[in-house]
């Protein structure tokens, strides 16, 4: 990635349009996770607990967020990577590098 040399430099990486968007899809994630399994009640019978609290969703919503911002992050610097050796790149790495379609 560029060198940071002032405070927009460290997080002009990720739009908030693109956070609004990762965090929707992490929300979608943790809503999943909170659902029980096919067949499987939310109370178990047995044991009287739940298939998850608010806390399980928390944990599920942060994973899946910091996942995915890691994510793009990662695509971003490796598209950064490709790009700055794509003279000496195979023609389908200079066209990814080229296309931006990291």
């Amino acid at each position: 990635m560029a060198d940071v040399y002032r405070p927009e430099d460290t997080f002009d990486w990720l739009s908030l349009p693109d956070l609004l968007n990762l965090a929707q899809n992490a929300y979608k994630a943790a809503c999943r996770e909170s659902v029980p399994e096919l067949g499987q009640d939310f109370i178990d019978t047995e044991t009287g607990l739940q298939w998850a609290d608010r806390a399980d969703f928390l944990e599920a919503l942060t994973r899946h967020l910091d996942q995915q911002c890691h994510a793009v992050y990662a695509l971003q610097v490796a598209h950064k990577s490709i790009a700055a050796c794509a003279d000496g790149a195979p023609a389908m790495l200079r066209a990814v590098a080229t296309e931006g379609s990291c």
